[in-house]
């Protein structure tokens, strides 16, 4: 009778010592959202070996469609004022002046607020700290705009005659502002950099240039990072090449010298003042390029598009698994290469990737996967991740 009782009493310790480790299992599960096209949100429990670094805590997804079904107005979103809020351009197509309202709207999509309208700018960028806007108008004037002081400036006037301008890119710091324009008829072309700061311009002059799409400038205002378009046979299409530039030269002239590298789209990023990342033609490697040795090495392939955390020691970039299947990632940047690859978010296409001050948010601007889009519209979709 003793023995039953021991054996039935080892049994239930068992048991109960099994369910509290089953518990504990439980209650270490790391969770993924994904958002379906409902908007609803989705759980997946997962449980990896080691604590996600990248762990998710909630996804938002913008339904800026709405705003632009009767096609009187469209919106954009363009980065991070602070690590609260969005910045948002909306352009009016009723207004007689063609404005444009910039406005600040809370990464929950709850609400937005108005900071400033524009007549008719042309290009609008803001820089990484969210302090600055810049941009271009009909008048060919360059103005900024600074949010903390609420003062608008002219800084130059653009030459009349020219024929096409870059995007307006930031440095990482966001004290260099840099450009390329382009005037074919006549065949001049000039890089602009201005220093915030000291509030100086800088021209230099570009010989045996065209096609610019692209100008980069690195934070010690040094270096900059030139990408013009070129028709390649051997790519059935458009390539991308990489050229470095001297900012303490006044001009600058085309040479092999010069190139780094041929790439499958335009952006290129300094991580340090000695190492760049982009994306090669070969396998759409994403690659890490360093100055110093010369030297190029390959951290992932089949890479579309990428961009660093604000302290360049995070990557978030999508990759192609096979056709119309792109899924996001993030990956930590180490000396010379990335780790800690986790997967975000499954089926969508960025065209753009904005990561919040705090490095705590990223809002990604792009498209569901086409093959599970038959309502296909040209106007980006809108998410923000939220990370713990």
């Amino acid at each position: 009778m003793k023995n039953n009782i021991k054996k039935i009493f080892f049994i239930i310790l068992t048991w109960l010592i099994c369910s509290f480790a089953l518990i504990s299992c439980t209650k270490n599960q790391y969770k993924t959202i994904t958002i379906e096209e409902n908007n609803q949100e989705k759980d997946i429990d997962i449980s990896p070996e080691k604590k996600s670094i990248f762990e998710i805590n909630k996804i938002y997804k913008y339904d800026n469609l709405k705003l632009n079904e009767n096609q009187l107005s469209i919106e954009f979103l363009i980065g991070w004022f602070n690590n609260e809020n969005i910045a948002s351009v909306i352009y009016q197509h009723s207004s007689p002046n063609n404005e444009v309202s910039i406005n600040e709207k809370d990464y929950k999509y709850s609400f937005t607020n108005e900071v400033i309208k524009i007549d008719g700018p042309r290009d609008i960028s803001l820089s990484l700290d969210g302090n600055k806007v810049i941009y271009t108008t009909e008048e060919e004037e360059l103005k900024i705009f600074n949010k903390d002081l609420n003062k608008n400036n002219i800084i130059t006037k653009l030459d009349t005659l020219y024929d096409s301008i870059t995007a307006l890119n930031w440095s990482n710091n966001s004290r260099y502002l840099s450009f390329a324009i382009d005037s074919y008829s006549r065949k001049t072309s000039t890089c602009y950099i201005y220093d915030t700061t000291n509030n100086i311009i800088k021209k230099i002059k570009l010989k045996e240039f065209s096609y610019f799409t692209k100008l980069v400038v690195s934070d010690d205002g040094t270096k900059g990072l030139l990408t013009t378009k070129d028709y390649d046979p051997r790519h059935s299409g458009d390539v991308f090449s990489l050229y470095l530039i001297d900012l303490d030269k006044n001009t600058f002239s085309r040479n092999e010298e010069n190139k780094l590298a041929t790439l499958s789209n335009e952006h290129a990023k300094f991580i340090d003042s000695n190492k760049i990342l982009f994306i090669n033609t070969q396998r759409n490697s994403l690659n890490l390029y360093d100055l110093d040795s010369k030297k190029s090495i390959e951290l992932d392939n089949n890479v579309k598009g990428f961009e660093t955390s604000t302290d360049l020691k995070n990557i978030v970039y999508s990759q192609v698994l096979k056709q119309d299947d792109i899924d996001i990632y993030a990956c930590n940047i180490n000396e010379n290469t990335i780790s800690n690859k986790e997967l975000l978010y499954k089926g969508f296409m960025p065209v753009n990737i904005y990561w919040s001050q705090d490095n705590k948010k990223i809002l990604l601007a792009g498209k569901t996967n086409l093959s599970s889009r038959p309502d296909y519209t040209d106007i980006n979709e809108y998410l923000t991740i939220e990370f713990k």
